[in-house]
C-alpha cells in the first residue's frame, strides 16, 4: 500500500526538465491584425509589479515538480517579444519605423493543479501611442494525472495563450 501511494506521488509529481518551442504564429491571428492600421515595433516588455519581475527574468517556468526551459539565453520577456514580433512580422505588419507597442505585464502563469484541465493566464497591458489597452486571458489546455504529460501539454499551450492574448490586443487596435 505505502509503496502503490509513493509510486502514485512519484507519477504526479515528476522530475524531469522539458524545452519550450519558439512561437509559432497562428493564422487566425495573422488574419485578424489586416484590420489594423499601420505597421508596429516591439519595444520594452516590463512587469507592473515585482512578483510578475522574478518570472520575466526567469529562463525557465515551473510546472509541478517540472521545469520547461525556454530557448537557449531566452527569458520569458524576451520570449514574449520575441512572439510578438514574429506575430506581427507574419501579418505584414512589423516595421523598425513602426508605432512602438509597450508591453507591462501583470500575470503570466500557469496551472496544471487540476488533473484533467490547465490553464494559462495572461494579463497584460500593451501601451502604443500613449494608449493603453488591457487584455486579460484564461487559456484553457488538457493536463493529466502524470505530472510529465501534463507540464508538456503546458509548454506546448503556451503559444496558444500567447496567441489568444495578441489576437485579443488586434481586436481592439482594428476598432
Amino acid at each position: 500500500m505505502l509503496f502503490t501511494l509513493l509510486l502514485a506521488s512519484v507519477a504526479m509529481a515528476g522530475c524531469s526538465v522539458m524545452g519550450v518551442r519558439r512561437h509559432q504564429p497562428h493564422f487566425k491571428t495573422s488574419r485578424q491584425l489586416e484590420g489594423t492600421a499601420g505597421t508596429y515595433r516591439v519595444g520594452t516588455v516590463k512587469a507592473a509589479d515585482l512578483s510578475v519581475e522574478s518570472t520575466l527574468s526567469a529562463t525557465s517556468l515551473s510546472c509541478r515538480l517540472t521545469t520547461f526551459d525556454l530557448p537557449p539565453q531566452t527569458s520569458v520577456a524576451t520570449y514574449l517579444r520575441d512572439a510578438l514580433t514574429d506575430e506581427l512580422d507574419a501579418g505584414r505588419k512589423l516595421a523598425k519605423d513602426g508605432r512602438e507597442i509597450g508591453l507591462f505585464v501583470h500575470r503570466f502563469e500557469s496551472d496544471t493543479s487540476s488533473l484533467d484541465q490547465g490553464a494559462w493566464h495572461l494579463d497584460i497591458t500593451y501601451e502604443i501611442d500613449g494608449r493603453s489597452y488591457r487584455v486579460s486571458t484564461q487559456t484553457p489546455f488538457e493536463s493529466a494525472f502524470v505530472a510529465t504529460t501534463a507540464c508538456a501539454n503546458t509548454a506546448t499551450a503556451l503559444t496558444d495563450a500567447l496567441s489568444e492574448n495578441f489576437s485579443q490586443l488586434f481586436a481592439k487596435l482594428a476598432r
